[in-house]
Protein backbone atom coordinates (compact mmCIF):
# COMPACT_ATOMS: atom_id res chain seq x y z
CA UNK A 1 0.00 0.00 0.00
CA UNK A 2 1.09 3.61 -0.55
CA UNK A 3 2.40 5.29 2.25
CA UNK A 4 0.27 8.18 3.77
CA UNK A 5 0.67 11.50 2.99
CA UNK A 6 2.36 13.08 6.24
CA UNK A 7 0.39 14.85 8.41
CA UNK A 8 -0.85 18.69 8.24
CA UNK A 9 0.86 21.10 10.12
CA UNK A 10 -1.25 22.69 12.73
CA UNK A 11 -3.01 26.08 11.95
CA UNK A 12 -1.78 29.41 13.46
CA UNK A 13 -3.85 30.77 16.04
CA UNK A 14 -6.68 32.67 14.83
CA UNK A 15 -6.73 36.64 16.26
CA UNK A 16 -9.78 36.65 18.63
CA UNK A 17 -13.29 38.38 17.26
CA UNK A 18 -13.69 42.30 18.20
CA UNK A 19 -15.84 42.78 20.55
CA UNK A 20 -19.15 43.73 19.61
CA UNK A 21 -19.87 47.10 18.37
CA UNK A 22 -22.97 49.14 20.04
CA UNK A 23 -25.52 50.21 17.83
CA UNK A 24 -24.84 53.51 16.11
CA UNK A 25 -27.17 56.07 18.35
CA UNK A 26 -30.28 57.07 16.94
CA UNK A 27 -30.43 60.64 17.12
CA UNK A 28 -34.00 62.13 17.59
CA UNK A 29 -35.65 64.57 14.76
CA UNK A 30 -35.76 68.04 14.99
CA UNK A 31 -39.15 69.11 15.58
CA UNK A 32 -39.43 71.94 12.61
CA UNK A 33 -43.50 72.70 13.34
CA UNK A 34 -44.80 74.54 10.50
CA UNK A 35 -41.41 75.62 9.80
CA UNK A 36 -41.19 72.43 6.98
CA UNK A 37 -43.01 74.94 4.70
CA UNK A 38 -40.70 77.29 3.64
CA UNK A 39 -37.57 76.89 2.16
CA UNK A 40 -36.55 80.47 3.09
CA UNK A 41 -37.64 82.22 6.84
CA UNK A 42 -36.37 84.91 7.89
CA UNK A 43 -36.71 87.62 10.22
CA UNK A 44 -34.36 90.45 8.21
CA UNK A 45 -35.05 89.83 4.27
CA UNK A 46 -34.58 87.95 1.47
CA UNK A 47 -33.01 89.64 -1.78
CA UNK A 48 -32.31 87.62 -5.29
CA UNK A 49 -30.58 88.55 -8.30
CA UNK A 50 -31.41 87.66 -11.90
CA UNK A 51 -31.17 84.24 -12.48
CA UNK A 52 -32.31 83.12 -9.21
CA UNK A 53 -34.96 80.41 -8.88
CA UNK A 54 -36.28 79.09 -5.16
CA UNK A 55 -37.84 75.72 -5.05
CA UNK A 56 -40.49 76.62 -2.51
CA UNK A 57 -42.28 79.06 0.25
CA UNK A 58 -40.29 82.32 1.19
CA UNK A 59 -41.49 84.36 4.33
CA UNK A 60 -40.64 87.02 6.62
CA UNK A 61 -41.68 88.01 9.74
CA UNK A 62 -42.52 90.36 11.88
CA UNK A 63 -41.40 92.80 8.70
CA UNK A 64 -43.35 93.80 5.93
CA UNK A 65 -43.41 92.02 2.29
CA UNK A 66 -41.39 94.83 1.16
CA UNK A 67 -38.36 93.11 2.72
CA UNK A 68 -38.57 90.70 0.02
CA UNK A 69 -36.75 92.65 -2.77
CA UNK A 70 -35.50 91.24 -6.53
CA UNK A 71 -38.72 89.15 -7.23
CA UNK A 72 -41.24 90.78 -9.25
CA UNK A 73 -44.09 90.42 -6.58
CA UNK A 74 -47.49 89.40 -8.11
CA UNK A 75 -50.37 89.43 -6.35
CA UNK A 76 -52.75 86.37 -5.27
CA UNK A 77 -56.07 88.41 -5.54
CA UNK A 78 -59.56 87.21 -6.94
CA UNK A 79 -62.25 85.07 -5.42
CA UNK A 80 -59.82 81.56 -5.58
CA UNK A 81 -57.83 83.43 -3.40
CA UNK A 82 -58.22 84.65 0.06
CA UNK A 83 -56.84 88.69 -0.81
CA UNK A 84 -53.65 89.74 0.09
CA UNK A 85 -52.12 87.00 2.12
CA UNK A 86 -49.83 85.69 -0.27
CA UNK A 87 -47.99 86.75 -3.49
CA UNK A 88 -46.36 84.90 -6.14
CA UNK A 89 -43.38 85.68 -8.75
CA UNK A 90 -41.96 83.79 -11.57
CA UNK A 91 -38.73 83.08 -9.57
CA UNK A 92 -40.17 80.33 -7.21
CA UNK A 93 -42.35 77.75 -7.48
CA UNK A 94 -44.45 78.26 -3.92
CA UNK A 95 -45.59 81.77 -2.38
CA UNK A 96 -44.48 85.26 -0.81
CA UNK A 97 -45.76 85.49 2.99
CA UNK A 98 -45.17 88.69 4.84
CA UNK A 99 -46.45 89.99 8.46
CA UNK A 100 -48.06 92.71 6.99
CA UNK A 101 -50.34 90.61 4.40
CA UNK A 102 -54.03 89.78 5.18
CA UNK A 103 -55.23 87.44 7.74
CA UNK A 104 -54.49 84.17 8.84
CA UNK A 105 -50.63 85.40 7.42
CA UNK A 106 -49.69 87.17 10.45
CA UNK A 107 -50.78 84.16 12.56
CA UNK A 108 -49.21 81.38 10.65
CA UNK A 109 -46.35 83.88 10.22
CA UNK A 110 -45.67 84.33 13.67
CA UNK A 111 -46.55 80.59 14.31
CA UNK A 112 -43.55 80.05 11.86
CA UNK A 113 -40.46 82.30 12.93
CA UNK A 114 -41.57 80.71 16.62
CA UNK A 115 -41.40 77.06 15.53
CA UNK A 116 -37.94 78.07 13.50
CA UNK A 117 -36.56 79.49 16.96
CA UNK A 118 -37.22 76.37 19.16
CA UNK A 119 -36.02 74.20 16.41
CA UNK A 120 -32.40 76.32 16.23
CA UNK A 121 -32.50 76.02 20.30
CA UNK A 122 -33.35 72.42 20.55
CA UNK A 123 -30.20 71.83 17.85
CA UNK A 124 -27.44 74.14 19.22
CA UNK A 125 -28.56 72.14 22.33
CA UNK A 126 -27.57 68.61 21.03
CA UNK A 127 -23.89 67.28 20.80
CA UNK A 128 -21.91 67.73 17.76
CA UNK A 129 -21.55 64.20 16.33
Amino acid sequence: SPPSPPPSPPSPPQPPSPPPQPPCPVRAVIDLGITVNFCLLTKSGITTTPGTFVDGNIGVSPITVKSITGFDLQWAIGPEFSDNTFATSSLLSGNVYGADLAVPTPAFLTQAISDMEAAYVDAAGRPNP
